[in-house]
């Protein structure tokens, strides 16, 4: 363990982080490639933030076929650290606004904005932005000085994901609007108020100045801009940081812009990007910090006649020698701030920080919270100051620094890639997260847990739910993702179980486990190399797959819930090894992908593509689910399903639309019912084998991805578990056991159809059934249809109101669901 916390937090900020635009470098491993993983169309022109935009705003959440308990969020929250460490965790913030005394919001880096309010001596935590705005990737927030109620959220998050845009509301968050800006901007840097009422600038791909609260915008300049700061009583005066450029600064609102360079002491051009902090109480003052890609020993600059002249700081190790911002720093962090008071007391941070006293000298502590720092903010004092990290918002007393508090490290934004729970016991459950490393119970007990690190795939033993395999990183050497396995109850003891596995660099490896017979099997992959082991990871033994021509690597595998199970593994491949089933017992390979949409096809000198990822449940051993996952509109058909003595894939996808789905689960006793997720669009439900599909997904943050599902069985009652990249894990009552839901009848015996005139006429309905029309997207269009049902089962109703379009006619009674599409012309 001393060997990855040592790596964790020297190596990590060598890692790159590519922009959405520009990309200004690129590197093999980044934490984004987990993203990509999750979700390889994440980059692609289809799914545009106007698109998952538009989306959100066809749905009515109000009207939606859906239970209306919904999911509930397991958190977790108050995470204690399994290794002694001085730091609780939550996900990564990108923004802190302190409003005031009571009064703290955080923008969590993928879920959303939350509000910290004092009232009374007591404390309330709640999302202020999950249940309207429709990307939870957050860039920047500000808070009206005038008005606490009005808000702006600027979404996407820079270097990872973009958002939907900049939104306002003027209620605390109880309603938002996505205002409209000259632009688009795929992403947010910094958004800031002035002191004069209704002025306030945003920049992210463009600088942007509004004079009414936000409510209007106007662009004045183009490129991708880091850094803003903002005179706080004459807001026609800005400074802005331009990525790979130099530092701008305009007094006429933005019409013109000065360049400031080599003549007034700056260099002639960064290397990365800029950020900017100007003291309130005495403007004249500002602060630059140049933030490199490589390893040049750019540094911070500061200026004391409004940015005319600018000095050099000096940068100095908890051991007093010369520190470089490129050797130290990530590029994808980085901020800075001054006290609104005292314009000597300074802030920096991006993998680590330092603290400046006397306005030149910035000093390294010895110890402090989790690395990686995005924000930084003060009370209006300056006497405290809160840091946005990685690992959520810390705050201290700024003349006693290393006395860290952690109240506000309670925030269920952790970014988990993985999940997997106890079958048995409900009280386990383990996840991988983004650089929080693994988050899990213990069995005996429902306190989570913390293992430092950067959390990959997790899976539980078959014959012991409370040994638990991962794989995590970072290490160094030429395995920087390790397998690793916990000793059955303890809190901490993990071990390195990689002997056997070749060099490799991939992130967020798998890993996944079963028993053949009496034989405990752990499976895991690197790229394109399968390895199991017999000997719960202590040693790997590399499977060799013949002609495998996976283009990336193993996207996903599954061992099926045969008494002697086979193993499936799916690549971006082409159609003769996309899906291979492997009967490590007979040493037999089955191709299983012919008949899906796999392709792999150039496009415009780029490159569309689409393969399948696995999903199978216990219910009838040999069923095979697949979905498609990929790039490009070469396909439109996503769910598929098979039996794997015939191996004739037939189409379950219904009414879903192409949308990029993340991962699927099957209940675990009636494969009828099924959920998938999404990355942005929510999650879908299917009661009847595919047929008819329904949003199901309130509770959870809008926007969220969906990363990963598992299932519990209770007390005959099934229960799905999700992870969020961002939004925590959430827990959902999905169906009976064995008795009820197998009593649940598929009935396509409806008859209905819309005539010329309008009039939608149904047979066979049954009038004590729940009977609504939806459209092609699950949405409730008319309810309570049943009270239009004759005794004989007929339905007549008008419907010339509707435009032409495709409809379904749905009813669900207590044991059976039916539906049937019509078509108004």
């Amino acid at each position: 363990m001393k060997n990855l916390v040592v790596i964790f937090l020297t190596v990590i900020y060598n890692i790159g982080y590519t922009q959405q635009r520009p990309i200004p470098f690129e590197a093999p491993n980044s934490q984004r490639d987990k993203l990509i993983k999750i979700n390889p169309s994440i980059d692609h022109e289809e799914f545009t933030p106007n698109h998952q935009l538009d989306y959100w705003q066809q749905r009515n959440e109000n009207t939606s076929l859906r239970n209306s308990s919904g999911w509930k969020s397991l958190g977790p929250i108050t995470i204690k650290s399994s290794e002694g460490l001085d730091f609780y965790v939550s996900g990564r913030v990108r923004s802190i606004d302190y409003v005031n005394e009571n009064l703290i919001r955080i923008g969590s880096g993928s879920g959303g904005i939350w509000e910290y309010r004092t009232k009374n001596g007591k404390s309330e935590l709640k999302n202020i932005s999950g249940e309207v705005v429709s990307s939870p990737w957050t860039g920047a927030m500000d808070t009206s000085p005038f008005d606490e109620n009005i808000i702006l959220y600027g979404t996407g998050e820079p270097g990872f994901k973009a958002g939907t845009g900049m939104w306002r509301t003027v209620n605390g968050g109880q309603s938002w609007q996505n205002t409209s800006l000259p632009t688009s901007s795929l992403s947010f840097s910094e958004i800031k108020f002035s002191k004069v009422k209704g002025r306030v600038w945003a920049v992210g791909d463009d600088a942007y100045y509004s004079k009414d609260d936000g409510l209007t915008w106007k662009g004045t300049k183009r490129q991708y801009i880091t850094g803003l700061t903002v005179h706080p009583t004459r807001p026609d005066t800005a400074f802005i940081g331009q990525a790979g450029n130099s530092i701008y600064r305009t007094f006429n609102g933005g019409q013109t812009w000065q360049r400031l360079a080599t003549a007034a002491g700056l260099p002639l051009r960064s290397a990365g990007k800029i950020k900017l902090s100007m003291c309130e109480s005495n403007p004249d003052i500002i602060y630059a910090m140049y933030i490199n890609l490589n390893d040049e020993h750019e540094s911070i600059y500061k200026t004391i006649d409004g940015g005319n002249s600018w000095t050099k700081c000096i940068i100095l190790d908890a051991n007093g020698q010369e520190a470089g911002i490129g050797n130290a720093l990530a590029y994808h962090t980085g901020m800075i701030s001054v006290s609104p008071t005292n314009p000597e007391h300074v802030i920096i941070g991006a993998f680590w920080y330092a603290i400046c006293r006397d306005g030149f000298t910035f000093i390294g502590p010895t110890s402090g919270s989790h690395v990686d720092y995005h924000a930084a903010e003060w009370s209006h004092d300056g006497k405290t100051v809160y840091f946005g990290t990685d690992g959520g918002v810390t705050y201290t007393d700024f003349n006693n620094i290393l006395d860290l508090k952690f109240e506000l490290t309670k925030i269920p934004s952790l970014q988990f890639v993985s999940v997997a729970v106890g079958k048995d016991n409900k009280n386990i459950i383990i996840g991988g997260t983004q650089d929080n490393g693994l988050i899990y119970t213990i069995g005996q007990d429902s306190s989570w847990y913390y293992y430092g690190g950067d959390g990959g795939d997790v899976a539980l033993d078959p014959d012991n739910e409370d040994i638990y395999y991962a794989t995590l990183g970072l290490y160094n050497g030429d395995l920087p993702f390790h397998n690793l396995r916990k000793t059955p109850l303890s809190v901490n003891e993990w071990f390195i179980t990689s002997t056997g596995i070749k060099p490799d660099t991939e992130w967020n490896r798998l890993v996944r486990t079963s028993k053949i017979g009496n034989i405990n099997v752990v499976a895991t992959q690197n790229h394109r190399d399968l390895y199991y082991s017999i000997f719960k990871g202590d040693l790997w033994y590399e499977y060799k797959i013949p002609d495998f021509n996976a283009f990336t690597g193993i996207k996903s595998m599954e061992f099926t819930k045969e008494v002697v199970p086979k193993f499936l593994i799916s690549a971006d491949s082409d159609e003769g090894s996309a899906l291979l089933c492997i009967d490590f017992f007979k040493g037999e390979i089955t191709p299983l992908s012919y008949g899906l949409p796999i392709k792999r096809v150039k496009v415009n000198g780029g490159e569309d593509f689409s393969f399948p990822k696995i999903a199978l449940t216990p219910d009838n051993p040999k069923s095979v689910f697949a979905f498609i996952v990929g790039r490009g509109t070469h396909y439109n058909e996503y769910v598929f399903k098979t039996h794997l003595d015939t191996l004739e894939w037939k189409n379950i996808s219904g009414n879903l639309q192409r949308l990029p789905y993340t991962t699927m689960l099957v209940h675990p006793k009636d494969e009828n019912i099924m959920i998938i997720g999404t990355d942005g669009y929510g999650l879908f439900r299917t009661d009847d084998g595919g047929k008819y599909w329904y949003p199901w997904d309130e509770n959870i943050v809008r926007g969220a991805l969906i990363s990963d599902m598992d299932y519990q069985i209770t007390n005959d009652s099934v229960f799905a578990v999700i992870s969020t990249y961002g939004c925590g894990i959430y827990k959902r009552y999905m169906g009976a056991g064995i008795s009820d839901s197998k009593d649940m009848i598929v009935n396509n015996h409806l008859k209905a159809y819309i005539s010329p005139q309008g009039w939608l006429v149904g047979e066979n309905l049954d009038k004590k059934q729940t009977i609504q029309l939806l459209d092609i997207n699950g949405q409730i269009v008319i309810s309570n249809l049943e009270i239009h049902v004759g005794d004989d089962g007929t339905l007549l109703y008008d419907t010339s109101q509707l435009p032409p379009s495709i409809y379904v006619l749905y009813s669900k009674g207590k044991n059976e669901v039916s539906s049937v599409k019509v078509l108004k012309l």
